[in-house]
């Protein structure tokens, strides 16, 4: 009660109030009240992101007043503050590593609840007072037993689960601006399809099946079509169990066990699938992707985003037609638009190019280089916008390349890139997107073109989770690396 008036009062005064009063709230933050928390009265656990400074600054201090991790105020016999490092996580590390706080937190739960036992057990009190029975794995269903089923990979195999329903809506979702695809008159709206897979038990998985017009085989129409008929051809069956060799492979093979399933609605359905298991199961998503692949081929680590500039983004500086008669045009200062970059979750930002004169492509692009700080580069995507020849005439323009990341599918046909290549004396690396869904030969030869460095992965062109993990390993094998796409869902 205290301390919602205090908050209440805070929000009234200024608008600063409510961050400090949430502040004075904090254990953490107020080292006047350790002395407390090492009186032995309420055992603490305190966890921490590495990359959280401030936090990480106060969990050592706090560390470091502990002796051997008891109280160093005297008086206590046994570990009552435990402050744990998270690596990898910064302030929402809550969010950012579930399972390792849960964890953390179920076993500070067990130490606990044993020593209290041991101390009703010691006083004679057997089987009264705690309630906890306790047995040669610890007690009863105490949320560490819990804990340790859940995350164990093992638990996603253990007992086969079965569908109750698949729900599903559709919406029609405005955008912010027109998008200006590669084809077709601009979008305003993005027409989605909301999947919601319940299995018996109750868990509950959510997905997305939005075919992008311009790249997506299927229509929306269609897409919708078929997920009503699969709504009734998936209740009462039951789903596979996820791990071993065959992972996401199995899930496919189930779901097209009565269909041939159009690529937006896989992917949708795999998303919901994992969801499913996720909840089910009380694992975090990459845990449920683990249990059936090599963690080699699974990022584990942090994911860098880049930031997207549209042909007809107002940041990118126009260039007016009569600079361009010039063998060096005289365009505007692009300075302040890559000064708006943010460098601070990435090092690459993605240009939109090609579907204007090449020329004008070579100035705005010169020009956006010419004031990059060191270490950002550019991804350039033409969407197959290029002749061949148009394609060698831009890139002997750039004054720059080695600025350019890659420039992604820049030919009307993907097998023109080898000699791009060779005529541009290897000044670029190419990247493959829209090849990847209609593939002119098959993937392993597709793979191996010369001047290769990534793949463009959209699961929902290309058909889901276990269609782009396949693409993703077969080029590993090729050294090419993968960029995970959305599709604007």
């Amino acid at each position: 009660m205290m301390r919602r008036r205090r908050a209440a009062l805070a929000r009234s005064e200024d608008p600063g109030g409510l961050s400090r009063a949430f502040a004075g709230m904090s254990l953490a933050q107020q080292p006047a009240l350790w002395d407390f928390l090492r009186s032995g009265h309420v055992p603490t656990l305190i966890v921490y992101g590495a990359n959280d400074v401030k936090y990480a600054g106060l969990g050592e201090e706090l560390r470091a007043s502990l002796v051997d991790g008891v109280g160093s105020s005297g008086g206590v016999t046994r570990t009552v503050v435990e402050v744990k490092r998270i690596d990898d996580a910064g302030h929402a590390v809550l969010v950012e590593k579930e399972m390792e706080m849960l964890r953390e937190t179920t076993a500070f739960l067990r130490r606990h609840l044993e020593d209290a036992q041991e101390r009703e057990s010691g006083k004679g009190s057997a089987g009264g007072g705690s309630g906890v029975s306790k047995s040669k794995g610890g007690p009863s269903a105490s949320p560490a037993s819990l804990a340790a089923t859940s995350s164990s990979s093992s638990s996603l195999q253990a007992q086969p689960m079965r569908v109750a329903s698949l729900q599903w809506t559709t919406c029609s979702v405005a955008l912010k601006k027109p998008l200006v695809l590669s084809s077709g008159p601009p979008l305003t709206h993005r027409r989605v399809i909301i999947l919601v897979l319940e299995a018996v038990s109750g868990s509950v998985g959510v997905g997305e099946a939005s075919p992008l017009p311009g790249f997506s085989k299927e229509s929306f129409l269609e897409a919708e079509k078929q997920v009503k008929k699969i709504s009734v051809a998936l209740r009462g069956r039951t789903l596979p169990k996820l791990g071993g060799s065959k992972g996401l492979a199995a899930w496919k093979n189930w779901l097209e066990s009565d269909v041939s399933l159009l690529p937006s609605v896989r992917a949708g359905l795999e998303m919901a699938l994992v969801h499913l298991l996720a909840q089910e199961y009380r694992v975090d998503i990459p845990g449920v992707l683990k249990a059936g692949y090599p963690t080699h081929l699974l990022h584990t680590g942090q994911v860098c985003l880049n930031g997207l500039v549209l042909r007809t983004s107002p940041s990118l500086p126009s260039v007016p037609p009569s600079s361009l008669m010039s063998p060096t045009p005289s365009l505007p200062s692009s300075a302040s638009f890559t000064a708006s970059m943010d460098t601070s979750t990435s090092s690459s930002s993605k240009i939109k190019v090609g579907g204007r004169p090449v020329k004008e492509d070579v100035a705005r692009v010169n020009n956006l280089t010419a004031e990059l700080t060191f270490g950002h580069r550019l991804r350039l995507d033409a969407n197959q916008a290029w002749s061949a020849d148009e394609a060698v005439s831009f890139i002997r323009g750039l004054s720059h390349p080695e600025k350019i990341e890659y420039l992604e599918e820049p030919c009307k046909d993907p097998l023109c890139i080898p000699e791009v290549h060779k005529q541009t004396e290897q000044r670029l690396r190419f990247a493959l997107d829209e090849s990847l869904a209609c593939p002119p030969l098959p993937y392993i030869e597709l793979l191996s073109m010369e001047g290769l460095c990534a793949l463009v992965l959209k699961p929902t062109v290309l058909g889901g989770l276990k269609q782009c993990l396949a693409l993703h390993s077969l080029g590993l094998t090729k050294g090419l690396y993968s960029v995970v796409s959305s599709s604007f869902e």
